[in-house]
């Protein structure tokens, strides 16, 4: 049996291991051309490969942060957009998805040793939520949150 703190990093590893209803995150690149890739399709905001650029710095993020480090919160939303709509060749394509691919496996090791909850607590985390929180003005908007905890 697992207490809540294994319970949170299992499901993390879970969703992006395809287990349950996820798709394996993993394999989400597999057969898509650079060039394909490269693409913003009518009517989206981003490419394919602009998503996997941002999943990269995310998935780096996380994995400094649940190794105790404190990594910089982007102060606007386009500070976590790095890189160009499209990679500039079938090796740049190859190696952002092996990067992915790699990252994915330090995510399942840093999970694997995280006290994720304890983490959500420290102090990067709480400034990055008051920040939020002032923007979005919770206690106004959403007041439910300050019963659920989310409000410290």
């Amino acid at each position: 049996m697992t207490d809540g703190h294994d319970a949170v990093g299992v499901a993390l590893r879970n969703a992006l291991h395809g287990t349950g209803a996820h798709v394996d995150t993993g394999t989400i690149f597999a057969g898509l051309g650079w060039k394909q890739a490269g693409v913003r399709p009518a009517g989206a905001p981003h490419s394919v490969y602009e998503i996997l650029t941002r999943m990269l710095y995310w998935n780096e993020w996380v994995v400094q942060w649940l190794g105790g480090g404190k990594p910089p919160v982007p102060k606007h939303a386009s500070g976590s957009w790095p890189g160009k709509v499209s990679a500039a060749n079938r090796q740049k394509w190859s190696q952002a998805v092996r990067r992915f691919g790699a990252g994915l496996k330090e995510f399942d090791r840093a999970a694997r040793g995280a006290d994720v909850l304890s983490r959500s607590r420290s102090r990067a985390s709480t400034s990055a939520r008051t920040r939020w929180n002032r923007r979005m003005n919770v206690p106004t908007t959403f007041p439910s949150l300050r019963t659920m905890g989310h409000q410290r």
